[in-house]
């Protein structure tokens, strides 16, 4: 399954889309290795905060800025 949202992810991220892939520690790892194997520069792309790679230990709630972890 991450393949798959790995090839929506870079294909929304080459027509300059904002991605938000939200998941547990060891899914948002493995969504950076399937960007990386696919050519992506995931760190040039984290940069400049076009996709969001989030844990579910550092989400903001609205209107709030303590984490729920």
């Amino acid at each position: 399954m991450l393949q798959a949202v790995a090839t929506i992810l870079r294909q929304k991220l080459s027509e300059n889309y904002r991605c938000l892939y939200l998941n547990s520690t060891a899914m948002v790892a493995g969504m950076r290795c399937y960007l990386a194997a696919a050519g992506t520069d995931v760190a040039y792309e984290v940069g400049r905060a076009s996709p969001v790679l989030q844990t579910e230990h550092g989400i903001l709630w609205a209107g709030s800025s303590r984490s729920n972890g």
